[in-house]
């Protein structure tokens, strides 16, 4: 039974139209940027996280523990909605993408516990470089000079920020943390192509149960 007062209820309604119809009226590229930034943060909290529990256990189970309890998570949208709300148009292609962002997560994880914190941020800054040009060559989006440029450039921060790094904390696990990139990159980019029919429900759900799945095999010699 819903204990919630009537009017707290038509107070919260109200006010979920008014953010929602105020956020639809802003235009989609902005829209999309807010999204991203939010994703941004969520990320950078959950990669501390799993810094963390990589330094703690196993980095593989880490790993495995992480999309196998996004997984449960969901499981009650599951539950809620039905199956067939999350079956997919093209199954092929989502376990084509679990499988390259596993392997995206093994060298990410076998490079976590090894570097400091910063530096692997430092590093991460090249997945959207990596997916701009992945994006420019397979997909046909888009690239002027500047952005050329401007991937460059950042590609040159990187490596300042990687190469001194070789002889001290981290070695060559750097290397191997930013082989990781590229390979997110590609998973993003399959995403990408997979969000223009399929659900994002969807992609979430089966991304969960593919990078499970795909893990085990890692995670259990451990």
């Amino acid at each position: 039974m819903n204990s919630t007062p009537p009017s707290l209820q038509r107070l919260w309604t109200l006010t979920h139209l008014r953010i929602h119809r105020r956020l639809m009226s802003w235009p989609a590229p902005v829209r999309g940027m807010l999204w991203m930034a939010l994703g941004g943060l969520l990320f950078s909290l959950l990669n501390t996280i799993a810094r963390q529990f990589a330094m703690e256990m196993d980095p593989y189970e880490a790993q495995f523990l992480r999309y196998f309890c996004g997984l449960l998570i969901m499981l009650p949208l599951l539950w809620r909605d039905g199956w067939l709300a999350y079956k997919p148009v093209d199954i092929k292609g989502q376990f084509w993408r679990g499988g390259v962002h596993t392997v995206g997560l093994i060298l990410w994880f076998t490079a976590l516990p090894k570097i400091p914190l910063a530096d692997m941020t430092a590093i991460g800054f090249t997945g959207p470089i990596f997916i701009m040009l992945g994006a420019a060559w397979f997909l046909g989006e888009p690239m002027r000079r500047d952005r050329w440029i401007a991937a460059l450039i950042g590609f040159a921060g990187v490596l300042v920020v990687v190469l001194p790094k070789m002889t001290g904390d981290g070695g060559w696990y750097n290397l191997v943390m930013l082989a990781a990139s590229p390979v997110f990159a590609a998973s993003f980019l399959i995403t990408k192509a997979l969000t223009r029919y399929e659900k994002p429900g969807v992609i979430v759900m089966w991304q969960s149960l593919t990078v499970s799945i795909f893990s085990i095999p890692m995670a259990l010699p451990h």
